[in-house]
């Protein structure tokens, strides 16, 4: 260590001193009015780099000359640049305080953590629908192949299970009717319709269905694959079937249904991209069908504003279109990807979409993704208190989340 410290000192002897001059000239320099206390912080930084040297090297060698003159230079250098110090603790402290704040922003600005989920049911098979019960937030139904089960989050070890064995494929839709006295339920060759209260199957129509949901009256349900049905199920001893159109005419199968929030329109969506309003009163289309994209149109939501004037559209275009339903003119949209499945919050500020592979939370405001996370989803829901959603897994698990807004 020695050695190779002399060896040092034998080389850049002459640089050390001419070092030192360096820093005279940058001390000098300071004097001037147009140098910045930033300038100077960069001669102390050099000040005392050569302090530490010269010590070093005049120590090794055995004298202190060297050691001496350059601590002399370096006290001339302080003295030089003294009228700067306090520019430069300014400087240093508007540094800090600048930090912190950016600290500060970035921690209240940083997106919510994923949560973890406060419930996690197996439900056995893949679920490809669910549907929280309107009026008790505590249940909440999925499907999976062709059974039902009603799970209670208070009792969740003992659901209650629906067997429909007229399903014989999976039973992709479900629906609640608003008074939570129905649950309907659809598959590629049956709709059945379950009576919660009574707790007995009501009717089962021999008609598929690739979605299904009840009017805000109670009074219709809606189904459609390649036909769109009413069923008036005020009469449930009389069910009066309504077709308002065949569709297998047209080799078009509908893929979503909503009513308005008035029940005086119904909305539908096909595997061509098409959205089309038809009026109950008088079962006929009430405007032109409108071109929501080139891809299937997945799901149809009124958003839950105060106006409840708007709706949106998704699937596989890979956006969600906000349309006027007072003109039917397109608003926004928000680039998603694919989307198999969406629900609007209850206070109508943010949207849950599934895709093939990620769950996604949005503000509907901003348009901007709050969260997202891995998963294979089919089905997504928000409880009616709006402090819980639920999604439902090819992997057959039912997990409900607190969510984070």
């Amino acid at each position: 260590m020695k050695f190779r410290i002399l060896s040092i000192h034998k080389r850049r002897q002459r640089d050390v001193r001419n070092f030192g001059i360096l820093l005279l000239v940058i001390g000098i320099a300071s004097r001037d009015p147009g140098i910045t206390p930033l300038s100077s912080l960069g001669a102390i930084m050099l000040l005392w780099s050569a302090m530490s040297w010269g010590l070093r090297i005049g120590i090794a060698k055995g004298k202190l000359q060297d050691t001496v003159w350059i601590h002399i230079i370096a006290l001339i250098t302080l003295i030089l640049v003294d009228h700067q110090v306090n520019g430069i603790l300014q400087i240093t402290k508007s540094a800090i305080t600048n930090f912190s704040k950016q600290a500060l922003y970035a921690e209240l600005s940083a997106p919510p953590k994923i949560p973890e989920p406060i419930l996690e049911l197996d439900h056995g098979d893949g679920i490809y629908a669910l549907a929280f019960s309107p009026t008790d937030p505590d249940i909440i139904a999925t499907t999976g192949n062709n059974t039902i089960k009603l799970w209670n989050q208070n009792t969740p070890e003992t659901p209650e299970i629906l067997h429909f064995k007229k399903h014989r494929d999976n039973i992709d839709a479900l629906a609640f009717s608003p008074n939570g006295k129905y649950l309907a339920a659809g598959s590629p060759n049956a709709i059945t319709l379950w009576d919660t209260q009574q707790k007995r199957t009501v009717q089962t129509f021999e008609d598929g269905a690739n979605t299904i949901t009840f009017s805000p009256d109670n009074r219709y349900l809606a189904t459609a694959k390649w036909d769109l049905n009413l069923f008036d199920i005020t009469d449930t001893d009389n069910f009066n079937k309504i077709t308002l159109f065949e569709h297998r005419k047209h080799d078009v199968q509908i893929e979503s249904l909503t009513f308005s929030p008035n029940g005086a329109y119904l909305f539908s969506g096909d595997n061509h991209g098409y959205v089309k309003v038809w009026n109950i009163e008088k079962q006929s289309l009430a405007i032109q069908p409108l071109k929501a994209g080139t891809g299937r149109v997945r799901d149809i939501k009124f958003l839950n504003d105060k106006m409840r004037s708007r709706f949106m559209t998704a699937g596989t275009e890979g956006s969600i279109k906000f349309w006027r339903a007072t003109d039917y003119q397109v608003e926004h949209n928000i680039s998603t990807g694919t989307v198999l499945n969406l629900a609007c919050s209850p206070d109508g500020k943010t949207l849950l979409t599934a895709a093939w592979d990620k769950v996604n939370l949005w503000d509907i405001q901003t348009g901007t993704s709050i969260f997202s996370f891995k998963q294979a989803p089919r089905a997504v829901g928000f409880g009616p208190d709006a402090f819980t959603f639920a999604t439902g897994d090819t992997d057959g698990k039912l997990r409900i989340w607190d969510s984070p807004i």
